[in-house]
């Protein structure tokens, strides 16, 4: 109810993240994922840029690296970006 209500998500994903949540329960890996969100964050407070890290699943600490091999051709930059990067509120 909350979720509908004061956040405004729909019933279903509702749902879903409340299920998500209930699944989680501290397991090892949401503690990695929470790690790198965190990581991810400072990347990104500090004025690193978001396009590179759509290239694919790495570490940013390999960010270097892919960055170097898209200089040498050796990766095609990512031509695909998701809209909701474009919006005012994501650039905020």
């Amino acid at each position: 109810r909350l979720l509908e209500e004061d956040y405004g998500f729909s019933a279903q994903r509702s749902f879903n993240i409340t299920s998500r949540i209930m699944q989680g329960g501290g397991f090892t890996k949401d503690i990695s994922y929470l790690k790198g969100l965190l990581q991810l964050k400072k990347h990104l407070e500090d004025g690193g840029e978001i396009s590179p890290l759509l290239t694919g699943k790495f570490a940013l600490e390999h960010l270097q690296i892919i960055k170097e091999l898209e200089e040498r051709r050796v990766l095609k930059a990512n031509n695909l970006i998701p809209r909701y990067l474009n919006t005012e509120e994501t650039k905020e």
